[in-house]
């Protein structure tokens, strides 16, 4: 079962840093590092990244558990391979879930360290 079920609250609590959705926020422009979200709670970082590896120009990931659901954040050797990637994400569907990923242009670029 993907669907997340019940406590296990990994997070520090407190607020939560991710300011996204007010009435007329626009999304972020185009940059080399995109945000994935959707994946179910306690989906594996080397799931993701498994994913992640084969797509053209990909460099490093930030794999982000607070809260309920993990976050991706996934830098590429350019902002067109990122752009590349976002699209094909945007329509994918990963075995076991019921729905597509939520991809969108990170706020910043990913630093490699």
């Amino acid at each position: 079962d993907l669907g997340g079920g019940g406590g296990g609250d990994r997070g520090g609590g407190g607020g939560d840093s991710d300011r996204g959705g007010g009435s007329g926020s626009s999304a972020p422009a185009p940059c080399d590092t995109i945000c994935v979200r959707g994946f179910a709670q306690f989906t594996p970082e080397a799931d993701v990244a498994q994913m992640m590896e084969h797509m053209q120009g990909y460099q490093t990931m930030n794999y982000v558990t607070k809260g309920s659901a993990p976050i991706a954040f996934v830098k590429f050797a350019s902002e067109e391979l990122a752009t590349t990637a976002l699209e094909q994400l945007r329509n994918y569907t990963p075995p076991g879930y019921e729905g597509a990923l939520l991809v969108q242009y990170a706020r910043r670029s990913c630093n490699a360290r």
